[in-house]
């Protein structure tokens, strides 16, 4: 008589669950210029206030696109984000470029205002006090300012 083998049944049950959403935000960027001068920004340029899932996009790799070019000038923007602006000559003034960064197919664009200006020999003659602390602040520094009378009194300190 002939007996029944048993046999093991194995199951194996994958679950797919959808991938999180990334969220890409490009950011608008502001750069000064000395009149006549080029702009030569390196990597990660417009990409480095962008954010991807609350991080640096440039670090994780996303890339940037001309979308809308500018009018005044002439301009190469590399997928790494740097870019080189030449201003037209005896250009006073603003100019402007859309730009879309990249991660995947996920996407965002975003401004980038470059202001020329004649206010001096060095480009901290040509920002406003505001745009300045902002400047300052982005780039680690804590300011403050405290007026006495008409006189303001300056101080910063690296963080």
């Amino acid at each position: 008589m002939k007996s029944a083998t048993p046999f093991a049944a194995l199951l194996i049950l994958f679950v797919v669950q959808p991938a999180l959403a990334q969220v890409l935000v490009a950011h608008p960027d502001h750069f000064s210029i000395p009149l006549g001068e080029p702009l030569l920004v390196e990597f990660y340029g417009v990409l480095e206030n962008d954010t991807l899932d609350d991080e640096s996009a440039g670090e994780l790799g996303a890339t940037a696109e001309l979308v809308t070019d500018v009018d005044f000038g002439s301009l190469v923007l590399n997928a790494d984000g740097s870019f080189t602006y030449s201003p037209g000559v005896d250009f006073d003034g603003s100019d402007e470029f859309v730009y879309r960064a990249s991660f995947g197919s996920v996407t965002s664009e975003a401004v980038v205002t470059l202001s020329a200006c004649s206010g001096g020999p060095d480009v901290y003659t040509c920002w406003s006090e505001s745009a300045f602390l902002d400047i300052v602040n982005a780039s680690g520094y804590i300011t403050f300012q405290e007026g006495f009378e008409d006189d303001l009194v300056w101080g910063d300190a690296r963080t």
